[in-house]
């Protein structure tokens, strides 16, 4: 079975549905017994209640049998995590909402309490942009580079978590930024409606511009100035499934016109982006975090010269431009962009007419 599988079974029984029950028969199935403590909130009921012995794979060379132990809590769990490491020394003691989530989303073996880069100083960079922004071009590029592999962590599995209090968020990403680095970056990337899920009120603005400054964060903000084309580039697939043009694609069908949907997407992708920006200057303003605004329109026109701006800003001074392979990214296709660019003209016209 591949960990890409397995993270699939673990996202669909575990993380939408956080029930003991489904844990378990989880880690059953995969021959693990277990017994998951829900809600403890002392060590001396965990001591009363008992332990998770995790059996892992005795042919893995990086995990020892029997050698974890894996506590679910809700509550006081670095306290409890830390009298239970002192008290079973020798031990992993493993946090299911942190240790091994955070182990899964980085593409690691679920069952690692230290990860490699321990005591290492990560430089960590976030990409902050709406849908249809060039997210997907701008991180292949930067994982080709060798500055972190920045993949879209947060989604709606984990969003769930966050909003049900499951997870502390600094703490989580900690782990994953420790687990999940690459050549001493980590990198990730927050879409939009995601972070308004993470933080619905601006309120939390505030405290995730503070996370952000205190453990030495960068952001990379992505904007899509055109948008109608972003509408239109969202529009287009949905309606033909087509999301990346990374690879031959048959023909692309022009979809048929539909004023109402494409300005639903237009309406979202301007709401959200004026909270992109209300948090990215908190961010800069009052906080100091360092911020670096990239322009879609300026990726696409001159990508080597946006890439080199990001290495600058993250301090990638090992990565070399000329060694990207164009071959292996989203690519420009000029018969879909002429579609859209027809169509533009016609949404423009339609809504000039209905102000």
């Amino acid at each position: 079975m591949t960990l890409e599988r397995t993270f699939r079974d673990f996202d669909e029984q575990f993380f939408d549905k956080t029930s003991t029950l489904r844990l378990r028969e989880f880690l059953e199935t995969r021959g693990a017994q277990a017994h998951i403590l829900t809600d403890a909130t002392h060590f001396k009921e965990i001591a009363r209640n008992g332990f998770c012995t995790i059996s892992c794979d005795p042919k893995d060379p990086t995990i020892a049998l029997k050698r974890n132990i894996l506590v679910l809590l809700h509550r006081h769990e670095k306290a409890v995590l830390r009298e239970l490491a002192a008290a079973y020394t020798g031990k992993n003691i493993l946090s299911v909402r942190h240790d091994v989530a955070s182990s899964l989303i980085a593409g690691t073996w679920p069952l690692v309490s230290l990860p490699h880069s321990e005591g290492r100083n990560i430089k960590k960079y976030l990409i902050l942009c709406n849908p249809r922004s060039g997210s997907t071009y701008l991180t292949r590029a930067l994982e080709q580079l060798g500055v972190g592999m920045p993949r879209e962590h947060i989604r709606d599995a984990i969003v769930y978590m966050f909003s049900n209090r499951s997870f502390r968020f600094v703490y989580f990403f900690d782990q994953l930024a420790k687990k999940a680095e690459h050549n001493g970056f980590f990198g990730t990337k927050l879409i939009s409606h995601f972070f308004k899920s993470l933080f619905p009120h601006r309120n939390g603005y505030f405290l995730a511009a503070h996370w952000l400054k205190r453990f030495d964060w960068k952001l990379v903000y992505l904007v899509r100035n055109e948008k109608a084309d972003q509408a239109l580039s969202a529009y287009f697939a949905k309606q033909t499934d087509v999301w990346h043009l990374d690879h031959d694609i048959p023909p692309i069908t022009n979809p048929p016109y539909n004023y109402r949907a494409i300005r639903r997407f237009y309406d979202d992708f301007v709401n959200w982006e004026e909270d992109l920006r209300y948090f990215t200057r908190l961010c800069q303003d009052k906080y100091g975090v360092p911020v670096l605004e990239i322009a879609y329109e300026d990726l696409w026109r001159d990508p080597e010269a946006s890439l080199r701006a990001i290495l600058g800003f993250v301090d990638a001074k090992m990565a070399c431009i000329d060694e990207l392979n164009h071959a292996q990214l989203p690519k420009r296709v000029a018969a879909y962009h002429q579609s859209i660019s027809d169509y533009r003209q016609r949404f423009l016209a339609d809504m000039a007419r209905r102000i």
